[in-house]
């Protein structure tokens, strides 16, 4: 059994280019969210390649980041001591 097809009201005019103003409205909007699109892709990228270089090496020193102002201290266990 064949289907009817459906009802298109604007099937005439589909064959009519819309005006150049409508035409470059699109371009533009698609063009912006292409450009968004891309500035996104590329600060994901550049923030996988930070993590990526902060995790790369196994001998890092894992306090590096602790803080600022914070000393930290080597303590003998044996004497109770700080090492010097």
């Amino acid at each position: 059994m064949m289907q009817q097809p459906m009802y298109d009201p604007f099937y005439a005019s589909n064959s009519i280019a819309a005006a150049r103003n409508v035409q470059m409205v699109a371009m533009a909007q698609q063009q912006h969210a292409f450009m968004l699109q891309q500035e996104q892709q590329r600060q994901t990228m550049m923030v996988m390649a930070q993590q990526q270089q902060a995790s790369s090496n196994p001998f890092a020193d894992p306090y590096m980041h602790a803080g600022a102002g914070m000393q930290l201290h080597a303590r003998n266990a044996y004497t109770g001591t700080g090492m010097m």
